[in-house]
């Protein structure tokens, strides 16, 4: 019965299903240009993904349950847009765990099934039912470098852990996904992740130690001149 209610409220929404992916492509054009933006844009962007899914799921009477996890969601993504708890970077996350979340964000905004007719890379219900939102979301907390607020990393791994195994127990093969990224998260969570060295491990601290560098390396081109050192006129003089 549930899972017949929220196809229903895939179907009953595809418009908001296209504004979703328009808006999405938006937000991928943005980062692209401006990277430094994801701490807020992204954040944004879910919160307001999780705002049209309660607004969706709980105009069905199916599907409220999964409308009031949808209106805690929007209200911690909301909180840390305002107020961001965590840091969002992709420089030193290792390349297969963000491969691997790419991936899942990509199943997201392709989720099947739930489209009719229409191709579900341009109407997955994203933004409107649970599953692919929180895949999206999920793939995004485990893709950062981090740190993550834990209220919102947990709460979204919870209601991940919840409804992929709902999912799967109800033969919907789709929230298998769901529930390896909310796994994924939870075992990020308790480890901990690993990242890459920073790049500015060996960066020089000091005026002196930049000077030395410039001087130390080798090019077919003239370079600054070292005034600290004697040419080989003046050391002839002084000889």
């Amino acid at each position: 019965m549930e899972t017949t209610a929220l196809r229903e409220v895939a179907l009953g929404h595809l418009p908001l299903s296209g504004f979703h992916h328009l808006l999405a492509f938006v937000v991928l054009v943005t980062l692209w240009s401006r990277r430094e933006a994801a701490g807020r844009v992204l954040p944004t962007y879910l919160a307001a993904a999780f705002g049209t899914a309660s607004f969706a799921l709980l105009s069905q009477a199916g599907a409220r349950a999964h409308g009031a996890v949808a209106v805690i969601l929007t209200v911690l993504w909301l909180r840390e847009a305002l107020s961001p708890g965590g840091r969002i970077a992709f420089r030193r996350t290792p390349r297969f765990r963000l491969t691997l979340m790419v991936i899942a964000g990509a199943f997201a905004l392709s989720y099947p099934g739930y489209s009719g007719e229409l191709p579900p890379f341009i109407f997955s219900p994203l933004g409107v039912t649970l599953s692919p939102t929180l895949i999206a979301a999920l793939a995004l907390l485990n893709a950062t470098e981090g740190p993550t607020d834990r209220l919102l990393h947990w709460t979204t791994t919870a209601a991940g852990l919840l409804f992929g195994t709902l999912g799967v127990a109800a033969g919907v093969w789709q929230d298998g996904v769901l529930l390896f990224v909310a796994l994924y998260a939870a075992l990020l969570l308790i480890r901990g992740r690993k990242l890459l060295p920073s790049d500015d491990v060996d960066a020089p601290r000091s005026v002196d130690e930049i000077r030395s560098r410039i001087y130390s390396r080798r090019s077919l081109l003239p370079g600054p001149r070292d005034t600290r050192r004697r040419s080989r006129s003046s050391r002839r003089r002084l000889r």
